[in-house]
């Protein structure tokens, strides 16, 4: 947090967030050590019968993501300082990672909507990913970290929608924007580790504006670690066995889902997707101004602790009020921190946007998910889960692409005004989306 910004208000919050955090941990601890973990049987915390199931996944996000941000992070910065790439290419690399790995997002996600359990697909995924990790360190030009950007984001693909509906399923009654507010907390709290661990790394060997292949290999096998050991923790988990959604007439894999609702959020979730290009511009873009690479990596660092101090909260908040309501403002919020990006040009400036867009991630990243699962029966819950992570990555190349053609061409405004129209056409086209009564349940 910025100097002379603390305010008591955040204070109380933070305390507040530490607490409740401290609560499920402390529940979920006593529990693992009593019996295995069941969905049935979970916690005894404030996230209901199934919370041990959905922190044993979030912790397994949290490493997962120290071990992300240690290396994506930079990535960008030693594909483009480094080795050459041009930022262009940089915006395909990133781009494919999504997009070309979006099948698998919505394959897996029925997939499981079939089968007695679903954590099996969840550790498929998660292994995936976390076996792509020291390869980065034989990164030597675009073509390597392409692959690798590929297989990574493949894994992320056949676990996102499996682990959502698991979330989804554990949920206690009233608790769904909780539940995935815990998750996104403990996911983006890895971030915030992985951003610092990675800044500390490169200033205790002296990198203030460069990273040579060295250093980035070192960061690689580092970062490395806890990825592995967010896998072998998902062993904990005891999935009780369920009736798997009737399977007559085989898998419809492009099957639309059934409900209106979930069909127009659909392309609420397009609109907005198609602007909201990788964060490796945010990256870019403080690297325009001239900002150095580790302040770069500590200002992330915030972004993503903001991130984590509002997820759980807002979570909660939505199950009270309603998630369409939020979803509207906060589509508001990300146009005017994007337009604002486009145009500042002080470095004051840029950070204060950058936090501005942590917080609305942390505000209605969980909530977003949640409403997927209120718009959608529970035995569908896994092909709705992937289509929404579908929708969100098979606009992940086109909005790269046209974020890095548009920052080569015309210049960093024109590639984040873009991004501001595209959430403008999303708050107009959410407005069309009417949930059921029972959404905030």
């Amino acid at each position: 947090m910025l100097p002379g910004v603390y305010q008591p208000q955040a204070a109380a919050t933070a305390a507040w967030h530490r607490a409740l955090c401290a609560r499920i941990l402390a529940d979920a601890a006593t529990e693992m050590t009593m019996r295995p973990v069941t969905r049935t049987g979970g916690a005894r915390s404030a996230l209901g019968p199934g919370g041990a199931t959905i922190l044993i996944l979030g912790i397994t996000s949290f490493l997962t993501d120290v071990s992300s941000e240690m290396t994506l992070t930079v990535l960008p910065i030693f594909l483009t300082a480094t080795l050459g790439v041009s930022v262009a290419t940089v915006g395909i690399i990133e781009g494919v990672g999504e997009s070309t790995a979006a099948i698998a997002r919505l394959f897996a996600g029925q997939l499981s909507d079939r089968l007695p359990r679903r954590l099996p697909v969840v550790i498929g995924g998660y292994g995936l990913s976390a076996l792509t990790k020291p390869l980065f360190a034989l990164v030597g030009g675009a073509g390597l970290a392409g692959v690798l950007r590929f297989t990574d984001r493949l894994g992320k693909g056949v676990r996102t929608a499996p682990r959502d509906a698991l979330i989804a399923d554990a949920a206690a009654h009233g608790r769904r924007g909780l539940a995935f507010g815990v998750h996104r907390a403990a996911d983006t709290a890895g971030a915030v580790l992985g951003v610092s661990a990675a800044a500390l790394l490169l200033a205790v060997l002296g990198t203030e504006h460069g990273l040579t292949r060295g250093e980035f290999q070192r960061l690689v096998l580092i970062a490395a670690i806890p990825a592995i050991l967010g896998v072998l923790l998902l062993t904990r988990i005891r999935e009780e066995p369920r009736a798997p959604a009737p399977s007559a007439g085989g898998m419809r894999l492009f099957s639309l889902p059934d409900s209106p609702a979930e069909r127009r959020y659909l392309l609420v979730v397009l609109a907005f997707a198609l602007g909201n290009s990788s964060d490796a511009f945010l990256v870019l873009r403080m690297a325009d101004v001239g900002i150095g690479i580790v302040a770069l990596l500590l200002v992330l660092a915030g972004r993503n602790l903001v991130e984590v101090l509002l997820s759980v909260p807002a979570g909660m908040l939505s199950d009270r009020m309603g998630r369409h309501r939020l979803l509207l403002a906060g589509y508001l919020v990300y146009a005017l921190i994007y337009g604002g990006l486009a145009f500042a040009e002080s470095r004051p400036a840029i950070v204060l946007l950058i936090l501005g867009y942590g917080a609305y991630y942390g505000a209605t990243e969980g909530m977003s998910r949640a409403f997927v699962a209120d718009l959608s029966p529970s035995g569908q819950r896994g092909r709705s889960f992937g289509w929404f992570h579908m929708a969100t990555a098979v606009t992940a190349l086109p909005a790269s692409v046209i974020a890095g053609a548009l920052w080569t061409e015309v210049g960093p405004e024109a590639a984040f005004s873009f991004g501001a129209g595209c959430a403008l056409l999303a708050f107009v086209l959410l407005m069309t989306v009417r949930p059921p009564r029972t959404a905030i349940s």
